[in-house]
C-alpha cells in the first residue's frame, strides 16, 4: 500500500501544482495475473488527503488507484473531490522511471456523458 508516509519520506519535492508521476512497474510486470487486483500496489486514503493537502495538479500512476473491494471509493473520490485528475494504469513507463522530471501528455478520447476515457499517454525527457 502507498500511505501519506510512502509519499512524505519519498526524497522527492512534491508541492502545488505538481503533475506526480508514480510508478511500481505493477502493469507491466502484473496485470492479467490472477491476483493483481488483490494484490498491486494502491493508496490508502490517507495517501489520497497528503496528495490533495499537497496541491498537486495530477497523478499519474502504473498501479490500482485504490481496490476495487470498497464500492465507496474514497481514494478517487478525496482525488477528483480535490480537484486531482488521475491517469491511472499506465503501461511501457519504465523507460522514464529513472528521471527525476519528464513533461507528461495524456491525450483522452472526447467521449461525452462519461467521468473518464482511455488515453494515449506521452512522457517526453530534456534527452
Amino acid at each position: 500500500m502507498i500511505t501519506a508516509e510512502t509519499l512524505a519520506s519519498s526524497g522527492s519535492a512534491i508541492g502545488a501544482t505538481d503533475r506526480v508521476l508514480l510508478l511500481t512497474g505493477d502493469v507491466d510486470e502484473r496485470f492479467g495475473d490472477v491476483g493483481f487486483f488483490d494484490d498491486a500496489a494502491a493508496f490508502t486514503p490517507g495517501a489520497a488527503e497528503w496528495l490533495v493537502e499537497s496541491g498537486v495538479s495530477l497523478i499519474a500512476n502504473d498501479f490500482l488507484t485504490e481496490r476495487l473491494a470498497d464500492p465507496e471509493r474514497p481514494v478517487h473520490k478525496t482525488l477528483l473531490g480535490g480537484g486531482i485528475p488521475i491517469v491511472e494504469y499506465l503501461c511501457n513507463a519504465d523507460r522514464v522511471a529513472s528521471y527525476e522530471t519528464v513533461e507528461l501528455i495524456a491525450l483522452p478520447l472526447a467521449l461525452s456523458g462519461l467521468d473518464g476515457s482511455p488515453a494515449r499517454v506521452i512522457a517526453r525527457t530534456d534527452d
